[in-house]
């Protein structure tokens, strides 16, 4: 297994980034709608660019093959994100994943808040269940959410994570 590390994005990523979010098994399986539009992919970047809660996955070339967003949820009780992920296909069943998301959630650990993160998840997706029940994700509830990538509705696990 190489080794990889995360990092923010940087101006270099965009086509990486992009090819790995419209690999339709991936897309499919985060729930986001395949982009082909260069124009709407810049404006896209540009935002991934400047968030701080967004980490690129690099490997040892420090070329990307995942991501993993933090968005930040309404919540006057207590800081609350949605964490999403992906990873190139030819790097699934490496712990890779669980690696980066680990790394992730100690560097939420090390702001010294209260918070809780959630992770939604399709029922079917074993491999994405596994990684949160050892990252110490519960399972929470179970939904029903239009995906991005077919506006169909799909039963999802919600897990959380409460920290600190």
């Amino acid at each position: 297994m190489n080794e990889t590390h995360i990092r923010h994005f940087l101006m270099k990523d965009k086509e990486t980034l992009f090819s790995i979010m419209n690999d339709e098994k991936i897309a499919k399986l985060a729930g986001i709608k395949v982009n082909q539009n260069k124009d709407m992919q810049a404006m896209q970047f540009l935002g991934i660019l400047n968030n701080n809660n967004y980490f690129a996955i690099a490997n040892d070339k420090n070329e990307i093959i995942g991501a993993i967003f933090l968005f930040k949820l309404e919540s006057k009780k207590i800081i609350s994100y949605e964490i999403g992920y992906m990873l190139s296909v030819k790097y699934w069943n490496q712990k890779i994943m669980q690696k980066s998301l680990q790394q992730v959630v100690e560097k939420l650990k090390n702001r010294n808040q209260k918070m809780i993160i959630l992770a939604n998840v399709l029922q079917h997706n074993a491999a994405s269940i596994a990684i949160l029940n050892k990252i110490g994700f519960e399972k929470f509830q179970v939904i029903k959410e239009v995906s991005g990538f077919d506006n169909k509705l799909y039963s999802q696990i919600q897990f959380r994570l409460k920290i600190n």
